[in-house]
């Protein structure tokens, strides 16, 4: 992170976008799990569902389709139409795993977006458990999407930045 962090001080224009992501999924995964951790789970699922609509959106703008993105921030499309065009979007780059991407997203954002209060708490723990959990697989797996739809090497390496996200999860 430190390397990351010196590197966007010099190259702003390469690394401070990947830099503002880094920052803003470890922000919000780090308050799903302490809102979790305190018993909020509508909370949890709220920081949840930032995290999966802002990794779509980063995604898209990798994939220099960001009129997707406006489609669905529009309202002209809601954000289940939005995940299936990426996903075959992606699908048409080859990725093999767009299906499952999508379903794990929509799964975890839809926990954060129509939360059931009225469920059993030990059932909207589990829920906002797994959301977050989704989330963190989502935000490690659109690395690899990214890296092998565009063909441009990833500037955080896997290693460190799922290792980073897992240490998050790892407090659940």
């Amino acid at each position: 992170m430190e390397a990351l962090i010196k590197a966007a001080q010099g190259d702003r224009e390469r690394y401070g976008g990947t830099l503002y992501e880094l920052l803003y999924n470890l922000y919000n995964l780090t308050a799903a799990t302490e809102r979790w951790r305190r018993k909020d789970y509508k909370a949890a699922g709220e920081h949840v569902a930032q995290v999966v609509e802002s990794d779509s959106i980063g995604t898209c703008a990798s994939l220099d389709s960001f009129p997707l993105v406006e489609e669905w921030e529009s309202g002209k499309i809601d954000f289940e139409t939005y995940a299936s065009r990426l996903a075959d979007l992606l699908q048409g780059k080859g990725i093999a795993t767009a299906g499952q991407y999508k379903r794990v997203m929509l799964a975890a954002r839809t926990f954060g977006k129509e939360w059931d209060g009225s469920a059993p708490k030990a059932q909207q723990a589990l829920a906002a458990r797994a959301a977050i959990e989704g989330a963190a697989w989502c935000t490690v797996a659109t690395r690899t999407i990214r890296e092998a739809a565009t063909g441009r090497p990833l500037t955080v390496p896997l290693k460190d930045y799922a290792g980073i996200i897992q240490g998050i999860v790892g407090r659940l």
